[in-house]
């Protein structure tokens, strides 16, 4: 496919892709790409992780955006609507049957503020979301 770049790519049966959908690394190529059997990546979807792994019955909606250079790990049946934002600089894993509403924004970092002032909020950790989780519509979580 045209608009995945990575070094290594496994795609399952069923899977439906857009063609102006991008998978790619940070720097260019990703390290890895796995996307499960029946996964649907809607229309100006932005994936820009270097290590992208998404599992079976998976939707992702039109222009949703994940980016960062840890690892994104997305369970099985997950559900992702339309312009969602994933920060993956800290590292995220979302287990299981998990629903991200329209316009939720999930952050593992946060930088914020002016050290010289000494307000510094300067925060990278991995964003764990376990299985059987929903967040409704315009949800955002961050890491303070």
């Amino acid at each position: 496919m045209k608009n995945i770049q990575a070094e290594k790519i496994s795609i399952g049966k069923n899977v439906f892709i857009s063609p102006s959908a991008t998978i790619k690394g940070v720097n260019g190529k990703a390290k890895s790409v796995l996307i499960g059997d029946n996964t649907f990546i809607g229309d100006n979807v932005q994936i820009i992780v270097d290590d992208f792994s998404i599992g079976d019955y998976c939707k992702i909606h039109h222009h949703s955006n994940f980016h960062g250079y840890r690892p994104l790990s997305i369970g099985h049946n997950a559900w992702i609507g339309q312009g969602t934002i994933i920060d993956c600089i800290g590292g995220v894993e979302i287990g299981n049957n998990c629903g991200i509403g329209a316009y939720s924004q999930l952050w593992s970092h946060i930088r914020y503020g002016d050290p010289l002032i000494g307000c510094n909020y300067n925060n990278h950790s991995e964003l764990k979301i376990g299985n059987d989780v929903w967040f409704v519509g315009h949800c955002i979580v961050s890491p303070i």
